[in-house]
C-alpha cells in the first residue's frame, strides 16, 4: 500500500499531543500514570523476529507473539515454530508470552477485505483479534496500555515504542510509515510507503477490531519514518514456505516458488513477485538509518541462506558465499 499524503505529520502530532500534555511531546509520563507497552506480533518463524526481540526489549513491556496450528493458507503445521526456534526467545523471556491458536473457529465473526481467498484472511485477521479478546483485555483489564500492532518483520523505531505511551489517549490509530527493505539489508523499495503498523490506545482498542484497523479504516494520522518493513528476510527455502503459508494464496505459484529463480531475485535485486522478476529493486545506501544489531543479523542471515545453499546444491559455502557477495 503506498501513501503520498501522510497526514497529519509528525509536527501536527507532536502539537496534539502537546495539547493534551504540558509536558514536552515525547517526554517520559509521570511514572503513576506510566502507560504499558504492549508489542503484538504474529509469528510463523522469520528469523527476523529475533533482531526484533533484541532491538525492541528495552522498551516493551510485554511482547505478544501469535502463532496457529495452521497456516494461513490451511495448511496443518508439523510443529510449532515457536517451540522449534524456542532458542531466539530465551534471552527475552521474561518479557515474552506466547499465545497458541490450536484451532480456528469454523464460523468467523466479520470478514475483513483482503485479497480473493476470504478463508486465508480470515484466519490471518483472527490472530490479531484472537489475541487481544482472549489475553490483553482481560490482563490489562482497568490498567493504560498502547498496542503496537505489527507483523514481525513490521520493526518500529526504537524511540518511537519507548514513548508511545504519549500516544495514549488518542482517539485515532496512529499508523506508523515504514521504509521498505526486501530480502536483507542490501535491497529496498524507496517508491513505496508501508503504512500497515499501527500503534492504538487501550480505549480504542475497545471499539474496533484490531483486524479491521489494519486494513479496513481510513488513515487518519500517518507518523513519518516510523520504521522498516524487512520483508522476505529468510532463506530461499523459507520464502517458498512463506509463499505456500501466507495469506497471499494468489502468489503461490510453481513458477514463483522456483528455488533457481528466487535465488536470481535475491541475488540481482529483482521483486520476484512481479511478473518476471521485471520489478527492479534499489540498492540500500542509508546505513546510518537502520536499528541496531543489523550488522550482526544480516551476518547471521547470510550465514543460513549458505548453509541451506550447501545442503540443497552441495556447494561449499565459499561458492555461495561469492555467488551472493558478487
Amino acid at each position: 500500500m503506498s501513501s503520498n499524503n501522510a497526514s497529519p505529520t509528525l509536527a501536527r502530532l507532536q502539537a496534539k499531543l502537546k495539547a493534551k500534555n504540558e509536558n514536552a511531546p515525547f517526554s517520559a509520563p509521570d511514572a503513576h500514570q506510566r502507560i504499558k507497552v504492549l508489542d503484538l506480533t504474529m509469528y510463523n518463524g522469520e528469523p527476523i523476529m529475533e533482531l526484533r526481540l533484541k532491538y525492541l526489549y528495552p522498551y516493551v513491556d510485554e511482547f505478544i507473539v501469535v502463532e496457529s496450528r495452521e497456516t494461513h493458507s490451511g495448511i496443518m503445521k508439523q510443529f510449532l515454530y515457536m517451540d522449534k526456534h524456542a532458542d531466539i526467545f530465551k534471552p527475552y523471556a521474561d518479557k515474552v508470552t506466547k499465545i497458541v491458536i490450536d484451532k480456528f473457529p469454523e464460523e468467523f465473526p466479520y470478514v475483513v477485505p483482503g485479497g480473493p481467498d476470504k478463508e486465508a484472511w480470515k484466519r490471518e485477521n483472527y490472530g490479531r483479534d484472537y489475541a487481544y479478546n482472549e489475553y490483553i483485555k482481560g490482563t490489562y483489564k482497568n490498567q493504560k496500555y498502547v498496542i503496537v500492532c505489527c507483523d514481525c518483520d513490521e520493526i518500529p523505531r526504537a524511540e518511537l515504542v519507548q514513548n508511545s505511551g504519549q500516544f495514549h489517549g488518542m482517539s485515532v490509530p496512529i499508523f506508523l510509515d515504514m521504509k521498505m527493505l526486501k530480502y536483507n539489508f542490501r535491497w529496498t523499495r524507496p517508491e513505496v510507503h508501508w503504512t500497515h503498523p499501527f500503534i492504538v490506545s487501550d480505549s480504542v482498542a475497545a471499539t474496533i477490531e484490531l483486524s479491521r484497523i489494519r486494513v479496513g479504516i481510513q488513515r487518519q494520522a500517518i507518523m513519518p519514518r516510523a520504521g522498516w518493513h524487512l520483508t522476505y528476510f529468510l532463506t530461499v527455502g523459507d520464502n517458498v514456505r512463506k509463499l505456500e503459508s501466507f495469506a497471499h494464496s494468489e502468489f503461490n505459484k510453481d513458477n514463483l516458488k522456483n528455488r533457481e529463480y528466487i535465488k536470481m531475485c535475491m541475488l540481482t535485486g529483482r521483486f520476484h513477485l512481479s511478473p518476471d522478476g521485471k520489478d527492479r529493486l534499489t540498492p540500500y545506501a542509508d546505513v546510518g538509518d537502520l536499528p541496531d544489531g543489523w550488522v550482526e543479523f544480516q551476518m547471521k542471515l547470510d550465514e543460513m541462506v549458505y548453509q541451506e545453499e550447501v545442503e540443497y546444491q552441495g556447494k561449499s559455502q565459499e561458492q555461495w558465499r561469492a555467488t551472493m557477495m558478487a
